[in-house]
């Protein structure tokens, strides 16, 4: 295993098709903080792999042999529930999101997307962010909504009434897809307050990180998507 230094990301890849593990090698051999320590051509070796090398974060294929990407997480997260996984693929149908999404994947990345994205996504993931495009999260509260019979529990105080106005905002702004930086400048305060409202804004509704928060936003009808 190579030697991987302090400020070096440690990735693993696991894809049966050894041309695109190689197209993925040499996009993440261009970035400097990013390092390869591993990969696989199926989900059990991969499973096997990642539980011996624990990296920073894992890209897996959704429809690999033996246990495909969905089972493969379920696996790697029973026995390392701390692992941080980003789900590559071809498919952006609603019941492959909803499987990723439920599974425990930190990001949904379809393989289309630009080179730049894969590594901008490792890096957010690897600092504890989910990455879900506006559009996916759509489809997984349409897949919800579809296929949820209603439940009805009217309860005398509704989901997301103790927010304040500003955390409301600052929901409204993680759906717009904000960093905390723009978030600051939009709402002309500092980023310091601006982590101080996310972390009251993330316990009061019980999520631990922005895509869960919007989703629980957009199930509640309290944020609309761009």
């Amino acid at each position: 295993m190579p030697v991987i230094d302090d400020n070096e990301i440690s990735v693993f890849i696991a894809d049966d098709h050894p041309l695109f593990r190689e197209g993925l090698r040499r996009v993440l051999s261009f970035e400097d903080d990013i390092i390869l320590i591993g990969e696989a051509a199926d989900g059990e070796e991969a499973v096997t792999q990642i539980l011996a090398l624990r990296p920073d974060v894992i890209v897996l294929d959704i429809t690999m042999p033996n246990l495909n990407g969905i089972q493969a997480t379920r696996a790697i997260l029973s026995h390392w529930p701390e692992a941080k996984i980003i789900i590559l693929t071809f498919h952006s149908d609603e019941e492959y999101v909803f499987q990723v999404l439920q599974a425990g994947a930190k990001a949904y990345l379809v393989k289309d997307s630009d080179p730049a994205s894969l590594a901008e996504t490792i890096r957010v993931v690897c600092s504890g962010g989910s990455v879900y495009p506006p559009a996916v999260l759509a489809k997984f509260c349409a897949q919800i909504s579809q296929s949820k019979k209603e439940v009805a529990v009217i309860a005398e105080k509704q989901p997301g009434d103790d927010l304040t106005p500003r955390e409301l905002e600052i929901l409204q702004c993680l759906a717009d897809g904000l960093s905390n930086r723009e978030i600051a400048v939009q709402l002309k305060i500092s980023e310091k307050t601006v982590k101080n409202h996310l972390s009251n804004l993330f316990r009061k509704i019980d999520v631990c990180d922005r895509t869960q928060a919007v989703l629980f936003g957009l199930k509640n009808k309290l944020i609309t998507l761009p």
